[in-house]
């Protein structure tokens, strides 16, 4: 694959979703659970929406990327998030919507490290 640098503005604007969605994503997911009275609750999916956005961001910095890329990035996601190794395991404890955001945070830097690599050495 041929490494290209994108243009700064489509960086920037990627990144400004994922922490746009990411503080988001704390504040429903902290009010979910008060009105819920559960931790984690089930129907809070934001968390997985900025965990793949992570994981998916390698392929900006890549001219050549197929379907299979972003399946295999999308399957890693999924690995990281069910097998939680490391501190995802630990941050999963965080009280509030911190806990419900920061561990899929993580599963996404994994699998991004990961598609980066593949991406690399293809």
């Amino acid at each position: 694959m041929v490494r290209v640098t994108p243009p700064t503005a489509l960086v920037a604007v990627i990144l400004i979703s994922i922490v746009a969605v990411t503080c988001a994503g704390i504040w429903a997911a902290t009010r979910t659970e008060q009105l819920s009275g559960r931790k984690d609750p089930g129907k809070v999916v934001v968390d997985e929406v900025a965990g793949q956005f992570i994981a998916l961001f390698p392929l900006t910095l890549f001219t050549r990327w197929s379907t299979v890329a972003i399946i295999v990035s999308f399957i890693l996601f999924r690995f990281f998030d069910i097998v939680k190794p490391y501190p995802a395991n630990r941050l999963q404890e965080l009280e509030g919507g911190a806990g419900v955001m920061f561990d899929d945070l993580v599963a996404g830097v994994y699998g991004a490290v990961i598609v980066s690599i593949i991406l690399l050495f293809s």
